[in-house]
This record gives structure tokens, sequence and C-alpha cells, in this order.
């Protein structure tokens, strides 16, 4: 294994993982109109239960999905550059 392959392959796939899950914060869902602060997901309170899940849910799904689509992008750019 060469190390261009590494870096190509490692590089790709945690940038843009990181990518999503930032565009996941930036769009996070909205309850009332105001953006569910990222406090909640360290909140206790059984109030904020339902409201943590689908952020959980939300930042969950856009990172998978960054990540496979990454993964994705890594392995046309390494077969691309033939490392």
């Amino acid at each position: 294994m060469d190390s261009r392959f590494l870096s190509a392959t490692v590089g790709t796939v945690a940038g843009g993982t990181l990518l999503a899950f930032i565009i996941g914060v930036a769009t996070r869902p909205a309850f009332f109109g105001t953006m569910l602060p990222m406090r909640l997901l360290f909140s206790h309170q059984p109030d904020d239960t339902t409201a943590k899940i689908e952020l959980i849910s939300h930042l969950g799904t856009m990172t998978s999905g960054g990540l496979a689509l990454s993964a994705a992008a890594a392995l046309i750019l390494v077969k691309t550059l033939k490392l």
C-alpha cells in the first residue's frame, strides 16, 4: 500500500464526513421557527427527549450520508488516479 493511496482515501473520507457533519449542524431541525440548540444533545431533561432524538437522527443521517458519498468519491479518485 502506497502512502499516496492512504492519504487520498483517508483524507477524502475524513474530509467528506466532517463536511457532512458541519452541513448537518447548519441545517439542523427547527421547532416553532427556532433551530434546535446543540446543547440539547447533553440535556438530561425528560421534556427534551423528543427534540433530542430528532436532532441525533438528523446529525446521524447527514454524517452517514456524507461518509457513504465520500467513500464513493475516494473510490473514484483512486481508480481515476490509478493509485
